[in-house]
């Protein structure tokens, strides 16, 4: 009987990532291993698994109507650049700000240290 089983390097570089990578789905249990003594190995039905699994599946997309464009934030639809921030009404005042503003004899706000 003839088994053939990935190591950690063989699925680096069939999934194309680093064996870094491959070790932190292992340890979260992504993929399923199997233990021979000390060293980890993969079945391959058990990666095509995970492949399938996590695999995104495109899906055609058509004409977008005009008025989809006005339910979306202003991000998608002022390129990229967001509107002017309103200015800070209520800042939090710190420990030195208010030590500092003390030792100028004003003191400001209601800091109780």
């Amino acid at each position: 009987m003839t088994v053939e089983l990935l190591t950690v390097l063989d699925i680096a570089k069939l999934l194309q990532v680093s064996e870094r990578t491959v070790w932190s789905m292992l340890k979260r249990g992504e993929i399923r291993r199997t233990l021979i003594g000390r060293s980890v190995r993969v079945r391959p039905q058990d990666l095509q698994e995970y492949v399938d699994r996590t695999a995104i599946l495109s899906r055609p997309v058509g004409p977008v109507p005009p008025d989809a464009l006005d339910d979306l934030p202003h991000i998608y639809t002022t390129g990229g650049k967001a509107p002017p921030r309103p200015p800070l009404v209520n800042r939090r005042r710190t420990a030195s700000s208010a030590i500092a503003s003390t030792a100028r004899g004003t003191p400001r706000g209601n800091f109780s240290p």
